[in-house]
């Protein structure tokens, strides 16, 4: 038909992380094999190169999908919450990501939910723009206590008086009391 196979059958499972690390690696034989290729074999090499790139590329676009739209596409039931999650952790930007995956966290419970959650963190923690970081940290410290003394650091040091307060607000009820003193 068409598909990839292989792709189709990593999809469905809510496991495209194999099918990323498949590609990967086979791009990164493709370089080995490369830096000692004949001229005859390098011509089938840059094909092969230009196929994994397209898939990667593929995979990228598929990844910039509208965070709104792959937790409907989860809560209707059209994707599994392995399929969320599997394209939240493909999400470029990292504020976009760490929304998606602490949206998709609600999914899960237990390890699998709080292994999630640190994803969500790990994103957060990677916004460049203080502001951003500040809210994602808030967002992800209501759901993880252990993100909340970074959240707070992260909101004290906003310029803007009134996002700082604002981003306050929204974390105090979740701060243990000892934080408040």
């Amino acid at each position: 038909t068409g598909h990839n196979g292989w792709h189709t059958a990593c999809d469905c499972l809510g496991q495209s992380s194999i099918f990323i690390a498949d590609v990967n690696k086979a791009w990164s034989l493709i370089e080995k094999e490369t830096e000692q290729a004949s001229s005859e074999r390098m011509a089938n090499l840059i094909g092969l190169q230009s196929r994994y790139l397209l898939i990667t590329a593929s995979l990228n676009n598929l990844a910039n999908i509208p965070v709104k739209l792959l937790l409907q596409l989860v809560a209707k039931g059209v994707w599994t919450p392995e399929q969320g999650l599997a394209y939240g952790h493909q999400i470029p930007n990292n504020s976009k990501r760490s929304q998606c995956l602490l949206s998709v966290a609600n999914f899960f419970s237990g390890n699998q939910k709080h292994s999630i959650l640190i994803k969500a963190l790990d994103a957060a923690q990677q916004i460049e723009k203080a502001e951003t970081r500040a809210r994602a940290l808030t967002d992800v410290g209501q759901n993880l206590p252990r993100a909340l003394p970074e959240a707070l650091n992260t909101i004290k040091q906003i310029r803007d008086r009134h996002r700082r307060t604002d981003a306050l607000i929204k974390l105090v009820p979740h701060l243990p009391e000892a934080l408040l003193s």
